[in-house]
């Protein structure tokens, strides 16, 4: 059981071959070339709910660059590597 978690503040987009999906403001937009058909044994319509998601911890300690960057600047006699 894999899990991939998708946020953002504002909105997430999912798109390809034309059609669309758009979640933004608590609203699900649909966006399809030709008409949507939606096939389901079961429908169920509820009423509004949320949702919340705590964004990850970012590591903390020193900045450490690329190790072959680095290289390659010391070699070159460079004054700094290019992030």
């Amino acid at each position: 059981n894999q899990q991939l978690t998708l946020a953002s503040p504002t909105q997430l987009k999912l798109v390809a071959n034309g059609s669309g999906l758009t979640l933004k403001d608590g609203n699900i937009l649909i966006q399809c070339p030709k008409a949507a058909v939606f096939k389901a044994s079961v429908k169920q319509q509820l009423g509004p709910q949320g949702a919340s998601h705590a964004a990850p911890a970012l590591p903390h300690g020193p900045f450490k660059g690329c190790e072959f960057k680095n290289a390659d600047a010391t070699q070159s006699g460079s004054a700094g590597v290019l992030r």
